[in-house]
């Protein structure tokens, strides 16, 4: 279903962000919130259930947002976590993969947990196979 290049840019997550906010990581409760307002793209292979799910405090233009990254667990390969492991893992910006494309195995969008509008996701771009 993924080609070869999606499961190199999953396993390539190790580049991580540069900025960072001196602040904790998100609270569960600010996790729970933003997962009650989201809604997956049609094209998403899965359910939320099925995605490791990032989620990382930001600034962005002096504003503090939650900057989340959703990993389809197919795309992991041998690395996919067993079906009764945590898939919600609330790290600091510099922990949180940094991945360009992947489609919609790899959603990435910002959030104000304490804002009413819905975020809107929209899956990343397809890069180039890296089958010869």
């Amino acid at each position: 279903m993924f080609s070869t290049s999606a499961l190199v840019l999953a396993v390539g997550m190790a580049v991580f962000g540069a900025k960072h906010t001196g602040e904790a990581t998100p609270s569960r409760s600010d996790i729970s919130y933003i997962e009650s307002k989201i809604s997956l793209p049609s094209e998403a292979p899965g359910p939320l259930s099925s995605y490791q799910r990032y989620y990382a405090w930001t600034i962005d233009n002096g504003r503090k947002y939650i900057y989340v990254v959703l990993i389809f667990d197919d795309l992991l390969g041998p690395n996919k976590p067993a079906a009764n492991a945590e898939h919600i893992h609330s790290v600091t910006e510099q922990e949180i993969p940094n991945i360009s494309n992947g489609g919609c195995g790899v959603i990435t969008f910002y959030s104000d947990p304490r804002g009413t509008r819905t975020p809107s996701l929209y899956c990343n771009p397809v890069g180039p196979s890296a089958t010869p």
